[in-house]
């Protein structure tokens, strides 16, 4: 997996990342009751595009973006993959 794009909404910081495999998003919205979910796309409102076993292409997402560059999201990229590894105990 290559990362291609690295993006931060304002609707309370959902982050977008377009790979070569596909688009996904961490839910970040304010006032979400899945926030730190992992989507395909953008989230929808009534969640049908979450990803619910996504530990593996959560792995895979954050190995892509060790090697991504991009010096505008640097810390957001930083503090995703710190934050992630964590949860995923890895």
């Amino acid at each position: 997996m290559k990362v291609l794009d690295y993006n931060v909404y304002k609707d309370g910081g959902t982050v977008v990342i377009t790979t070569n495999e596909g688009v996904y998003s961490y839910d970040n919205r304010i006032h979400s009751t899945t926030r730190g979910k992992l989507y395909e796309g953008y989230p929808k409102g009534n969640d049908s595009n979450i990803i619910n076993e996504s530990i593996e292409i959560e792995k895979k997402i954050l190995d892509a973006l060790k090697e991504y560059k991009n010096s505008f999201y640097e810390a957001s990229i930083t503090d995703l993959i710190k934050n992630k590894n964590i949860l995923l105990n890895i």
